[in-house]
């Protein structure tokens, strides 16, 4: 299981939903057997959030993920956790994911 975070520059008037869009396609080039499962829209300190679960082939292992996307102006956030799809202890580790990605607080 792993968590990692990204930042960088947001455009101005960029939406958390217009980078799932944009999500897509590097995805399907990096990730064998990519499988988009599902999109959650919240919130992050009144902030639009959109929660990405997905799930696919690395480097010969089933991965199982949630990436998370907030924009606090002018900076994009992008959280990525991963844990392997087969794991005997998912639904814990899903868990755990949700609550590392959820409670990120930008500074």
């Amino acid at each position: 299981m792993g968590v990692a975070v990204l930042t960088g520059s947001a455009p101005p008037k960029t939406k958390p939903e217009d980078l799932v869009a944009a999500l897509d396609a590097p995805l399907r080039d990096q990730v064998g057997d990519f499988r988009l499962l599902r999109i959650d829209r919240t919130t992050l300190q009144g902030v639009p959030t959109v929660l990405i679960y997905v799930a696919g082939r690395s480097r010969s292992n089933d991965i199982y993920g949630l990436i998370l996307f907030t924009i606090v102006k002018p900076r994009l956030y992008g959280l990525i956790g991963v844990t392997a799809l087969h794991s005997t202890q998912l639904a814990a580790e899903t868990r755990l994911l949700q609550t590392i990605l959820l409670t990120f607080r930008a500074k």
